[in-house]
């Protein structure tokens, strides 16, 4: 049994993307289309070779999943993810499978309605979010996080990024980085109201987050220290007692706890809601005067294609693998 290989998929993917969104085919035909991309997704999330069969509708019927084997259909790479994990992914299949099997038969004679076409649409976002939540999931976002992926995952659309941290957050990933970056794509996919009503609702929550957290003043006071260091080092290098030294040392980092507990008293904000609360009102007016700069990945392709992924630690480098994926055979 081989491994998903992304290479072995490219022309069909090409092919199936351009039909779903880029021709003037029917709703049904679009959907069918979606249908069949959404099964190499799932091949690529369950890391499935094209050597095997993938079996979409059984994987939501119990019975099959309990007595297949591991010829059959996807179910024993399904059975390698956290009960949670398999539940979320298969009620995403769920979302999408009746519609789409009804595209793809001939006992379905109604015309397929846009609304269909966005639902399905909507299912295949979920699944792409699927893959980001797994890498996040492995890689969390913290203080540690590369900044390099941060930037790369925001060339995503916002509604694949909201549906990733919005699932991050109720997973029990809500500290500050995480609620910072869901806020910013909240705004752009769900706007100004939700993100008002989503911070209040979990006000409780965001008020016993403070702000600068501990991991924050350190970085601050480290950063306040190495400057105070720097501008005292023609003096320091003229002291020849080690005694000295170790006072002025002692010296300089009483000035540094001075400055930085200045500078935390100039804050305006004391902790995550205050922060949060402040960023939606200032997000939102420049999105009221400037727009969103991309929602669609035809908006965001563009942007994406002249971003040169800087590292090559396995963080940077599946992060990268799997952004090529999801902008496969968009233009």
């Amino acid at each position: 049994m081989t491994n998903f290989n992304d290479i072995e998929y490219t022309l069909i993917i090409s092919e199936l993307i351009n039909d779903a969104f880029y021709s003037n085919l029917s709703n049904r035909g679009k959907i069918s289309e979606i249908r069949q991309f959404s099964e190499i997704l799932l091949r690529k999330i369950l890391n499935i070779g094209s050597d095997r069969n993938i079996v979409i509708g059984k994987l939501t019927q119990p019975a099959f999943r309990k007595n297949a084997t591991s010829n059959d259909g996807a179910s024993e790479e399904l059975k390698k993810l956290p009960e949670n994990r398999q539940k979320e992914l298969l009620d995403i299949i769920e979302t999408f499978r009746s519609t789409s099997n009804e595209a793809t038969h001939t006992n379905h004679i109604e015309t397929f309605t846009d609304d269909d076409l966005n639902d399905v649409t909507d299912s295949l976002f979920s699944l792409y979010a699927f893959l980001f939540e797994e890498y996040f999931l492995k890689y969390p976002i913290d203080i540690n996080t590369n900044p390099s992926v941060l930037f790369n995952f925001s060339l995503l659309p916002p509604i694949i990024r909201y549906k990733t941290l919005n699932y991050l957050f109720v997973s029990g990933y809500q500290n500050i980085y995480v609620s910072d970056k869901l806020v910013l794509a909240m705004l752009k996919t769900k706007g100004k109201k939700f993100a008002i009503d989503w911070i209040d609702k979990n006000k409780k929550d965001l008020l016993s987050q403070p702000y600068p957290n501990s991991q924050q003043k350190t970085i601050f006071f480290n950063e306040f220290l190495d400057k105070t260091i720097s501008n005292n080092k023609d003096v320091i290098n003229r002291i020849s007692s080690e005694d000295e030294k170790k006072y002025v040392y002692n010296q300089l980092m009483n000035i540094t706890e001075q400055e930085l507990n200045d500078f935390l008293n100039s804050f305006p904000f004391k902790n995550n809601f205050e922060l949060l609360l402040d960023k939606i009102n200032k997000v939102s007016d420049y999105i009221d005067n400037h727009g969103v700069m991309y929602q669609t990945f035809e908006e965001a392709v563009e942007h994406y294609k002249k971003y040169v992924v800087e590292g090559e630690s396995p963080e940077i480098m599946e992060l990268k693998n799997i952004m090529d994926f999801v902008y496969m055979g968009r233009k």
